[in-house]
């Protein structure tokens, strides 16, 4: 057999036989095809959904990170200080003792009567007064009776009555002669009419004419406080205002 004659059989059988082996090559590769896409399938699927195959463990189930919940801030109002004290409680700007300290005992004023000057605008309670060291007491702030001059509204002799001239006799120095001054005590009214009013200097003043100024039968008041300026070696002021007033 010549070559050229080989040749010639040799492609027929070529074209013959090629259809055949790229079928079988194809059958060949059917399964590996199946197999690289089922296991693409299964990456997709993974990927994608939250329902993991039961073979897997708790441990290999890797979920996502949840984001926080967004909760709603709330305003609520600041719990007021409590302000921490010694011994005290403050309430703002102002001091109360405290409770278990007992409050200082005011001393008790026994009202004997009232005394009324329309003329200054004086009304003020009356209360009695000894002596201290052989000088007449006055009250911190009221109108003081000397329990040693004739009483109030007695039938006859003088009531002393004093006060202090930066306290309740603050006004005393502007009454007029002729005007009245009202004396209430034991439920009676008495009307007294001023008649006299000087100054006199401390230094040296008797009290004796001041207290005895009104005698059987007749009756009635005098007045005193503080006038002039006031001296530190003495304690008191330099001068005394007087005041005298008849029963009518």
């Amino acid at each position: 057999m010549t070559f050229a004659k080989f040749r010639k059989n040799y492609s027929h059988f070529a074209l013959l036989i090629t259809p055949f082996l790229l079928t079988s090559l194809l059958l060949a590769s059917i399964p590996s095809i199946i197999k690289s896409m089922n296991g693409r399938n299964n990456i997709d699927v993974l990927a994608t959904t939250s329902t993991y195959p039961e073979e897997f463990t708790e441990l290999e189930r890797i979920t996502p990170n949840p984001e926080p919940e967004k909760t709603e801030e709330v305003a609520t109002e600041p719990e007021p200080e409590v302000e921490q004290t010694s011994g005290a409680r403050t309430i703002g700007v102002t001091v109360v003792a405290n409770p278990e300290t007992p409050a200082p005992q005011l001393p008790v004023v026994h009202s004997i009567g009232r005394i009324i000057i329309d003329s200054i605008g004086l009304s003020a309670i009356i209360e009695e007064v000894g002596t201290t060291n052989n000088k007449i007491d006055v009250p911190a702030h009221n109108v003081g009776w000397f329990n040693q001059s004739a009483g109030l509204g007695s039938p006859s002799g003088t009531s002393f009555l004093d006060g202090h001239s930066d306290g309740i006799f603050h006004s005393l120095h502007r009454v007029e002669i002729g005007q009245i001054i009202q004396i209430e005590s034991g439920g009676n009214i008495h009307r007294y009419q001023v008649e006299q009013k000087y100054v006199t200097d401390l230094i040296g003043l008797s009290m004796l004419p001041i207290l005895n100024h009104y005698r059987f039968p007749s009756r009635g008041i005098s007045l005193m406080t503080c006038y002039g300026h006031f001296v530190p070696s003495l304690g008191t002021f330099n001068q005394r205002l007087i005041i005298y007033a008849r029963l009518v």
